[in-house]
């Protein structure tokens, strides 16, 4: 199986775990740790809706990169709503480079995000 197949398959294992129940971060911690690369970045694509990072109450602009340590706290404070998340689209960009576009979903609020990740 290739890494981009292994990545995939931990991002859809990781993203499983938000099917809407509350839950504390600790117990997808390994998950998130499969899923995403150290190096990992996210990038807030143009277009879609603006969305609100919880943790720090701002916009999270367009074109704004987020460390690994800033989604996992992002992260987290979705997991704790209840959030869903839904994998739209997951493909290779670059040599060591995949896009992929999620959906996350809770009660209050609903977004876009596409981020890209290196190979791992």
């Amino acid at each position: 199986m290739s890494s981009s197949n292994n990545a995939e398959i931990a991002l859809r294992q990781y993203f499983a775990a938000y099917d809407g129940t509350p839950k504390e971060f600790e117990e997808v911690e390994s998950l998130f740790d499969a899923a995403f690369h150290k190096k990992f970045a996210l990038v807030r694509k143009s277009g879609g809706r603006k969305y609100v990072d919880p943790v720090r109450g701002n916009n999270v602009d367009e074109g704004k990169v987020l460390d690994r340590d800033a989604v996992k706290e992002l992260h987290a404070s979705y997991l704790n709503k209840g959030t869903t998340i839904t994998l739209i689209h997951y493909r290779r960009i670059g040599l060591d480079c995949y896009d992929c576009e999620f959906r996350i979903q809770n009660a209050d609020e609903a977004c876009s995000i596409h981020n890209r990740r290196g190979k791992d």
